[in-house]
This record gives C-alpha cells, sequence and structure tokens, in this order.
C-alpha cells in the first residue's frame, strides 16, 4: 500500500543508495606493537595500501591475488575498473596515529593490505563496506532514504599479521550486505585454489 501511494521500503532505499564522495570519509585509527614486522629478531616498518572499491564482489576476489595487491602496495596504477581509489602510508612500530583519506565516488567498500614479512595473505587482508543510514520522513506515506556513512575505522596491527580492522558503531548503521563478516573485517577465507604452496 505505502509503495501503491507512492513511498518506497527501507529494502529498496538501500538498493538505490548513492555512493557519493566524500573529502574526509574514511577516517583510520592506526596502532602497532613495539615488535612490529618482526624479522630476524628485529622489528620493521609495514607498508599499508587502503584500495577502495565500486563492488565489494571486486574487493573479494583481489583479496586472493597476492600479486594485484603487492603492485598496488608497490604504487603501480590499478588496472581494474571497480578499485575507484589507492591510499598507501608507512608505519612505524610502536605507533598510535590518524590517517584521513578522501571516500572515492562510488567507493562501496574499502580493502586494506600490509606489507608483512612472511604472513599469509589471509593475514594481510581484510574488507569493510562502507555503511550506510536509513530514515524515513513522513506520516501516512513513509519515503525511506538512504545515505553513505563517514568511515571511522580501527586497525590493529600485529607483529605479523592485522589482528583486527574494525568500523566505530553510529546510529542506525547498517551494511548493504547484511551480517556478512568477511565485509566487516573478518578474516577472508581464501579460495583453496590460489594457493598451490602454503608456508609453513
Amino acid at each position: 500500500m505505502n509503495t501503491m501511494m507512492g513511498g518506497n521500503t527501507a529494502k529498496e532505499a538501500l538498493a538505490d543508495v548513492k555512493y557519493t564522495a566524500d573529502p574526509r570519509g574514511v577516517i583510520m585509527d592506526i596502532h602497532s606493537p613495539q615488535s612490529l614486522n618482526i624479522y630476524a629478531n628485529a622489528a620493521h616498518t609495514v607498508a599499508i595500501v587502503a584500495i577502495q572499491g565500486n563492488n565489494p564482489k571486486a574487493l573479494l576476489k583481489l583479496s586472493q591475488s597476492a600479486t594485484d595487491l603487492d603492485n598496488l602496495l608497490a604504487g603501480q596504477p590499478p588496472t581494474d575498473p571497480a578499485i575507484v581509489g589507492v591510499d598507501r602510508f608507512i608505519v612505524q612500530p610502536q605507533a598510535a596515529d590518524t590517517v584521513v583519506m578522501a571516500r572515492r565516488q562510488d567507493a562501496q567498500a574499502v580493502l586494506v593490505y600490509a606489507g608483512y614479512f612472511n604472513s599469509t595473505l589471509t593475514q594481510k587482508t581484510r574488507i569493510i563496506e562502507v555503511p550506510v543510514n536509513v530514515s524515513s520522513t513522513g506520516v501516512v506515506v513513509s519515503t525511506y532514504t538512504a545515505v553513505p556513512l563517514p568511515m571511522y575505522l580501527s586497525l590493529e596491527l600485529g607483529d605479523l599479521s592485522i589482528q583486527s580492522l574494525t568500523i566505530m558503531p553510529g546510529a542506525q548503521l547498517l551494511f548493504p550486505s547484511g551480517d556478512n563478516s568477511t565485509l566487516q573485517g573478518g578474516k577472508i577465507n581464501p579460495d583453496p585454489a590460489s594457493y598451490k604452496v602454503m608456508p609453513l
């Protein structure tokens, strides 16, 4: 009835969300231990790349390719049109800092990749979707609107892996893919066919 009278549903609004650019749309608190990226009994810096994509499925596919991720980490321009933004930075041992990045036009998710020595791909990658807020107006006829929210992220780096990538919760914060933990900073399950040689 609501739709027949010119309204819409929250689900329809979520499906129609427009991912606009935001010059301060990705704010990331970063913490690292004193023994960051330890190798040969010494701590090292670690290079980080934050990759924004216009399709979460494309970033999930990218998360399985160490070669493509290493190329982006090294500063090579992206070749996949689904990648709409790349930011790179270096993290020192025992860091506690905040970086602010622009959220690019059409960015729907952010993949973080850390260039640790001797770590598996799953230890070095995390993905988070851009959260949205859904609100409604009207009493008799409800009109729902969905807008992307700024991402306030917390990145905890461990000695040899990303410990966690979490988003600080906000009011009515929703993820378009629902409760998919992989797109909310959880560990990414590797494609069994992508590994021919496993580290010991």
